[in-house]
């Protein structure tokens, strides 16, 4: 599925945290940054739009309980002590922010946090 994609010119693949757009004249930007521990090479997109954040988790949490305590762990995390300081960073940082989560797992798609 990616390698036509790459054949084409449409893949851009990034390493680590990268500025994916800024629009002109906008205080917001796209980004991914790094959020290891389900697997490796994970990341997660952060719009950022000044005063506004969603961040889409991928896989960083996979069970409502995550969100009340980060510790908890998944069964299928390649590194679960990283996974969990990756959680713990994230939901700080999104609570310090009073981000949007934009989350694959959970029962809600959208979850804000304050």
């Amino acid at each position: 599925m990616v390698e036509p994609l790459r054949a084409t010119g449409q893949l851009h693949e990034v390493d680590g945290a990268s500025r994916l757009h800024a629009a002109p004249g906008c205080a917001g930007c796209v980004r991914v940054v790094p959020t290891p521990g389900h697997t490796p090479g994970h990341q997660s997109v952060v719009v950022d739009g000044g005063h506004d954040q969603v961040i889409v988790t991928g896989d960083v949490l996979v069970h409502a309980v995550q969100l009340a305590d980060a510790d908890v762990g998944y069964r299928y995390e390649a590194d679960p002590e990283v996974a969990r300081e990756t959680r713990r960073r994230l939901l700080d940082g999104a609570r310090g922010r009073r981000a949007v989560l934009a989350t694959a797992h959970l029962n809600r798609p959208w979850t804000v946090l304050g």
